[in-house]
């Protein structure tokens, strides 16, 4: 995952998406806040009507409110839907009564992923304890979906799965129902009051036990922040409500796997938690996570393991030279599928400067400018950057061998 960019708007006018499968991880904040103001009437409620009740002398309008609450108090999560989604700058919207809206600007965290037989985005947004997630079919419509978030292909920022309740909720949801049990229906009603405004305005899931998967790695939140880096897990699955990391390497005198429980996650929740985090660990190996790579028509820019770096960049000017002189019978490549991988957050930075050098040469300075725009939201410094894209060819191997030894160190810890 790496920074989320600014936001950008996909489009002047909105435009609608359908047969987006939904993974809410709540329910939308106005059905929250909803919900608190209904449970406040519910409040007010059990105050007057056991009062009415003993004047009047019907003793059983007493026990009225008591159901009622406890019907209040059930934790009610969103079950996976099928929606149309209406994009627009800056916003996505959610075509249904109380569904999710998500403007750019409340967004903390994306990550994007081939899911199942689909692409999921998975959005966290500022006010809500658990991300939401967009399953659409094809890659295209991820690119709407990502242009609308701001974030690149695999995204950036924190995004946060609670494993645990909130410790808030358990507490008001025991003694409330205890208070109802007892027939103390005002009582019972002012912790479902209380309880209702806690769910509408939850902690942020960096608060409570969770799984972060951040820039850095996974982070889990047990007593304390317990970090894996992603080039140190080889891979994650599941048996049933557990969650296990295999390590990238075997430890000596070490355990072989680290478990963690998720037992407030549904199913849809854990399948989609282990594809985003399988996703980032091939990031970290500076694998293609998504399955269209423009890279795979494009073989001439394609370096060898073996294969020098100053060679490389060398055979680059003659394709280079063969796309400016529009020869692609000698070297078959597209200026499009150029463009494409320079531009691509998921595509390695050592595929995507082999492009930008490519698109420069081939296109002249105009190009210069709009490729290193592109490479900023790389992980690369912007120094390594400007000097990979330098015409000195001895200059640009040293930058580029810089990132290799780099990716090499990582995947060595």
């Amino acid at each position: 995952m790496r920074a989320l960019a600014e936001p950008t708007a996909p489009a002047a006018a909105a435009e609608s998406i359908e047969d987006v499968r939904v993974i809410p991880g709540s329910s939308a904040r106005r059905a929250r806040v909803t919900f608190a103001l209904f449970s406040a009437l519910l409040y007010l409620a059990a105050i007057i009507i056991p009062a009415l009740a003993i004047d009047s002398g019907y003793l059983g309008l007493f026990f009225v409110p008591a159901p009622v609450l406890l019907l209040s108090m059930l934790r009610l999560t969103p079950r996976p839907r099928t929606s149309t989604l209406e994009i627009g700058p800056g916003m996505v919207r959610e075509r249904r009564p109380f569904g999710l809206r998500i403007r750019a600007r409340d967004v903390t965290g994306v990550s994007a992923c081939a899911h199942q037989d689909g692409y999921a985005m998975t959005v966290q947004l500022r006010r809500d304890p658990a991300p939401h997630t967009f399953v659409v079919k094809d890659e295209a419509t991820l690119l709407r979906l990502r242009a609308a978030f701001g974030g690149g292909h695999d995204g950036g920022g924190l995004i946060g799965w609670p494993t645990q309740r909130d410790s808030r909720e358990v507490m008001l949801t025991v003694v409330g129902m205890g208070a109802s049990a007892f027939c103390l229906g005002f009582l019972g009603s002012l912790f479902a009051f209380v309880f209702a405004f806690t769910r509408a305005f939850p902690k942020p899931p960096q608060k409570v036990e969770s799984i972060l998967l951040t820039d850095q790695g996974l982070i889990w939140n047990f007593g304390g922040a317990r970090v894996f880096p992603y080039a140190q897990i080889g891979a994650a699955s599941r048996i049933g409500k557990l969650l296990f990391l295999d390590p990238a390497k075997r430890m000596s005198g070490g355990t072989d796997h680290v478990t963690i429980p998720l037992k407030s996650l549904s199913d849809a929740e854990i399948d989609l938690l282990i594809s985003q985090l399988n996703s980032a660990v091939r990031r970290a190996r500076g694998e293609r996570t998504l399955r269209d790579s423009a890279l795979e028509r494009v073989q001439a820019l394609k370096r060898n393991e073996s294969e020098p770096i100053k060679e490389w960049l060398i055979r680059l000017e003659a394709v280079a030279a063969a796309l400016r002189g529009n020869d692609y019978r000698s070297v078959p490549v597209n200026a499009d599928d150029l463009w494409r991988i320079a531009t691509d957050p998921d595509e390695t930075f050592e595929d995507r400067t082999a492009a930008g050098r490519v698109l420069i040469k081939a296109q002249g300075p105009e190009a210069r400018m709009r490729v290193e725009t592109a490479l900023a939201n790389s992980r690369a410094p912007e120094q390594r950057i400007r000097i990979a894209l330098d015409d000195d060819i001895d200059a640009a191997t040293n930058a580029l061998t810089e990132d290799v030894l780099e990716r090499k160190k990582l995947m060595a810890r």
